[in-house]
């Protein structure tokens, strides 16, 4: 093959992978982000909230309300997705830079989250940061009856009656 017919070839290669599939989603700026994905977190939308909290949390113009609350959401979806290693990378990043912002509630949501996504592990090690950090609340036998639910392979109508319900 000569050379000039590759050289043509390379801009339908360079498309090929826009055509047939999904378009990323955009945003204009990071406060469309966030709401779109709040939208997305509350419809279940996992791939959409993913994408809208990852743009927000690596905007560095986004107010640090709307960023923490996009690594949150951002670790909610991620987990959701199965994506566990990028899902506890933004909870350690949420945790991190923000502190101040840390307490029991916090904790449970994102303990919550990994038993939403199966993972009695994570959550465990979640529960036992907030028993140490916060010992009299009331969250981690909660969250510990829901660990070994998960355990032992509990239906989903097994966590409703926990008060895990999707």
């Amino acid at each position: 093959m000569s050379r000039l017919p590759r050289l043509l070839l390379l801009p339908l290669l360079l498309l090929a992978p826009a055509c047939g599939g999904e378009e990323a989603p955009s945003f204009r700026d990071a406060s469309d982000a966030i709401t779109q994905g709040q939208k997305a977190r509350a419809n279940k939308d996992w791939p959409l909230a993913a994408a809208a909290f990852e743009y927000v949390a690596g905007s560095n113009d986004a107010p640090a309300e709307m960023r923490f609350d996009a690594l949150l959401g951002l670790g909610q979806a991620q987990a959701r997705l199965g994506q566990a290693g990028p899902a506890q990378a933004a909870f350690d990043r949420l945790l991190r830079e923000f502190p101040d912002r840390v307490d029991a509630d916090l904790l449970k949501t994102i303990g919550d989250a990994w038993i939403y996504a199966g993972d009695p592990d994570r959550a465990e090690a979640v529960a036992r940061m907030g028993a140490e950090r916060f010992p009299d609340s009331e969250y981690w036998g909660k969250l510990g009856e829901a660990i070994e639910a998960v355990r032992s392979g509990a239906s989903a109508a097994d966590l409703a009656q926990l008060g895990y319900t999707d």
